[in-house]
């Protein structure tokens, strides 16, 4: 344990910081390769919006299963580490949104192709799934938390 007057630092706190400090920079990462890319030259400003909003939603799944493990090497208390569970996870499903929605602002027909799945690329089809994994997950995300609060508030 760190005190004030010690000279020895905390070896929990330094790991903990080197823990947070990598899974920043895996996720800052992306940002930085996708920013560079010579193919955003001619997009528009929406496309490119909804690019990266579909690069902060990869970011946020690298946290997730961290967090929904509750590892005491994060530092998090377990409440802790559950409310910013469901905060990363309102903030994915929010990224994914707009990352859908600019697409399809871009470019309908060819969301209109992924979600009738007749896209060209096996990528689309991959997407697709995530996109209705992430639907299912928030639903009973939903549900359990409505019948907790059902059960909080009732009689």
């Amino acid at each position: 344990m760190s005190t004030l007057f010690s000279s020895q630092p905390d070896p929990m706190l330094i790991q903990q910081k080197l823990i947070w400090g990598a899974i920043a920079f895996l996720a800052l990462v992306p940002f930085v390769a996708v920013g560079f890319s010579p193919q955003l030259a001619w997009r528009d400003a929406i496309y490119i919006a909804s690019g990266f909003a579909g690069v902060a939603g990869l970011s946020a799944l690298l946290v997730q299963p961290l967090l929904a493990g509750r590892y005491k090497a994060l530092g998090l208390k377990p409440m802790k580490a559950n409310q910013l569970h469901r905060f990363v996870g309102l903030f994915l499903l929010l990224a994914v949104l707009a990352h859908v929605i600019g697409l399809y602002v871009t470019s309908p027909l060819d969301v209109i192709d992924v979600f009738l799945l007749r896209a060209p690329t096996i990528f689309s089809f991959w997407g697709l799934l995530a996109f209705y994994a992430l639907l299912v997950c928030s639903a009973v995300s939903l549900s359990y938390d409505f019948r907790w609060f059902c059960a909080k508030v009732g009689p």
